[in-house]
């Protein structure tokens, strides 16, 4: 029996093949999951979260197996958690990862949320685009840590969110990394954490958002800023304790893994909220359209297996 097969160097040529591509390579990837089954296992387990995105777990292995599974901590996690989870109305998008914004743009697009809040790295392309979009300038401290393509794609997705209605919270002030408290990020600088008027800004704006929508669901991932150092690990801490007071007012308040889940353990505690996942960007893909299509494959094939025993069992 395997469990969680992680995915092999071999099998990236699937990220982006082209169909005439597919015939020169199908034959080496049939031989390697046939070995895969001859010498190792015919039973294939999915039970861990954080390996159930393509681009982390082997989408080749399950395909040969005479059975696939999904573990019990994933099932329950699917038909409970997750499902609520994908009723956020709010959501904290936060960190250091831009392809987060694919994430985001998923779940704006979805149609559900009315409040997003941004922080950490990922703010900065959003708060170009904003500021761009207003007629004004905002300076990225150091441009070389925001890639191109991310400040274009955070330009449609501030309009995308100003054509939905989605109130789009930024950060205000930043803490940079010798420590100073700035409106703005210098050139040559860079931003390590939020500031105390951003917390106070993203306080209110929750506050008010739990008044109007009492006993909805908030979702969190990520992390304000460097959370790791105590000197950056001020903002990080003060929202989590945000998100506790959230939850005693009687909020569905529910954390990814990664960062976010590490820093609920660290600077708060996990019973504070009303869940804590242990996956992280896996989440974030289940909170779009499309609820994790490798699980959902993994799913529909067991339960085809399980279809035909039946069947053959009558």
């Amino acid at each position: 029996m395997l469990e969680n097969t992680r995915r092999y160097s071999l099998e990236l040529c699937l990220w982006h093949p082209r169909p005439t591509s597919l015939a020169s390579f199908a034959a080496r990837l049939t031989r390697y999951a046939q070995t895969v089954r001859a010498q190792l296992a015919t039973v294939y387990v999915n039970e861990g979260f954080a390996a159930s995105n393509c681009d982390l777990s082997s989408v080749l292995v399950p395909l040969v197996m005479d059975r696939v599974a999904l573990g019990k901590h994933v099932a329950q996690e699917l038909r409970g958690p997750v499902q609520i989870a994908r009723q956020a109305e709010a959501v904290i998008f936060s960190g250091a990862k831009f392809n987060k914004l694919d994430d985001l743009e998923a779940v704006v697009r979805r149609g559900r949320v009315r409040l997003v809040l941004a922080g950490g790295l990922l703010a900065l392309p959003l708060l170009q685009a904003n500021a761009e979009l207003n007629g004004r300038s905002f300076g990225l401290g150091r441009p070389d840590e925001v890639p191109a393509h991310a400040i274009e794609q955070a330009r449609k997705l501030v309009l995308q969110m100003s054509r939905q209605d989605v109130e789009l919270v930024l950060p205000v002030d930043f803490v940079l990394e010798d420590g100073r408290v700035a409106d703005a990020v210098p050139s040559g600088s860079a931003q390590r954490d939020v500031g105390p008027r951003t917390i106070e800004l993203f306080s209110r704006c929750l506050t008010a958002f739990a008044v109007e929508r009492p006993g909805a669901v908030i979702f969190h991932n990520g992390v304000l800023g460097q959370f790791e150092q105590p000197c950056f690990a001020e903002g990080t801490r003060r929202f989590m304790a945000m998100l506790r007071d959230l939850h005693r007012a009687g909020m569905r308040v529910y954390v990814g893994g990664g960062e976010g889940s590490t820093a609920l353990q660290r600077l708060g505690d996990p019973t504070q909220v009303t869940h804590c996942f242990t996956a992280g960007t896996t989440i974030l893909k289940a909170l779009g359209n499309d609820l994790i299509p490798y699980l959902k494959s993994l799913y529909l094939a067991a339960t085809r297996i399980n279809a035909q025993e039946s069947i053959h069992a009558i």
